[in-house]
């Protein structure tokens, strides 16, 4: 009996996982008011978006980059011929092998990069997430001097 309820335990907790690894991410109104907190604390900040090119990832980065433009950030098209492009005009989004969501950011805004991952690493809001911060000494691939962040969703892990 007892090796039962471990193995149903054991499987509710698989179907859990399995759930939520299929559920697409999403923001829900709680946590665009957190990012919205981050934006407005860290005025005039430039942005890049990198994606996982699968539809989940995309459609993902496309609702964090929309909600940190709505802040007031700056959302910057990623350089380059290879970059996806919506259709729809929004920026363009390079692309990323990453299988959790990073935050890289300049040493000048490694307390708002900081502050965005705090924010993206609510498990209650969008499930089973790694979230890095990650410094990078610069930005020179897009331009001399760039001041940026950088938010790479990769696919769920």
């Amino acid at each position: 009996m007892l090796l039962f309820g471990f193995d149903e335990g054991i499987s509710d907790a698989q179907q859990r996982t399995i759930g939520q690894l299929l559920t697409p991410r999403k923001l829900d109104s709680i946590h665009k008011e957190r990012i919205a907190a981050v934006t407005k604390s860290f005025p005039s900040v430039s942005f890049l978006a990198l994606t996982e090119p699968t539809s989940e990832p995309w459609h993902f980065v496309l609702d964090i980059s929309g909600a940190l433009r709505d802040g007031g950030w700056n959302w910057r098209p990623f350089p380059g011929v290879f970059a996806l492009q919506p259709l729809d005009g929004r920026p363009s989004e390079g692309t990323t092998a990453l299988d959790h969501i990073e935050v890289q950011a300049t040493p000048t805004l490694m307390e708002a990069g900081t502050a965005l991952g705090d924010a993206l690493r609510d498990p209650n809001v969008i499930g089973l997430e790694k979230v890095e911060v990650v410094a990078i000494p610069n930005a020179d691939w897009v331009e001399p001097n760039a001041k940026l962040i950088i938010i790479a969703v990769g696919s769920k892990r």
